[in-house]
């Protein structure tokens, strides 16, 4: 959920390796930064819409990865995701390191990409 560039990353990726993959954003321009040949779904909706998940059939089997620039959205999105569909395979990405931190103590599934690259610096720069 999201077409951030996170988000645009992973799609490569899976599409690549034929994964069924749905794209949901709430501005059809983000769509842009997906690959031209993606072979996925795209909807222009509120990554927080209940509706939207039970539309494309969303189950427990399914993953689930919430991208967007908004921490809140992202949250908020995975926690429906989780409570809603009882599905497991959930990530979200969290922009705030403090933020970032304290979720990261209470489950799994959060991104910080600010805490991963401070950690990939400390562990691969600092120790050369």
């Amino acid at each position: 959920m999201g077409a951030s560039r996170i988000a645009a990353m992973l799609t490569r990726i899976l599409d690549k390796n034929e994964y069924n993959i749905v794209v949901i954003d709430i501005d059809e321009d983000g769509f842009n930064r997906l690959p031209n040949d993606f072979e996925g779904e795209k909807i222009v909706a509120s990554g927080t819409d209940l509706e939207t998940y039970r539309k494309i059939n969303f189950t427990s089997e399914d993953s689930f990865l919430a991208a967007t620039n908004s921490d809140n959205v992202n949250i908020e999105a995975a926690r429906l995701v989780k409570e809603k569909f009882k599905c497991t395979k959930v990530a979200k990405v969290i922009h705030d390191p403090m933020r970032a931190k304290a979720y990261t103590e209470i489950e799994k599934g959060v991104i910080c990409p600010i805490l991963d690259a401070l950690l990939y610096y400390k562990e691969n720069i600092l120790s050369l």
